[in-house]
């Protein structure tokens, strides 16, 4: 959130996946070979026009449960 605002958007409808939705949060998966900071500044991008270089956290999440690992 930025000066108060959120960015909410809304899935595309080719999707395979919940298709048509809102959502709160852009991202995806990382292609073969492209680290995860690589990965965090092209998704962005690619779905909402947002060109911005990853923060790095002190810690890794890794969720191997639900829909997809992520």
């Amino acid at each position: 959130m930025i000066s108060g605002r959120a960015l909410v958007h809304r899935r595309s409808k080719p999707v395979s996946r919940f298709p048509g939705l809102h959502e709160v949060e852009v991202g995806g998966a990382a292609h073969v070979g492209e680290s995860c900071e690589q990965a965090a500044a092209r998704e962005p991008a690619e779905q909402a026009g947002i060109r911005a270089l990853p923060r790095l956290l002190l810690f890794t999440f890794v969720n191997r449960s639900g829909l997809s690992p992520h």
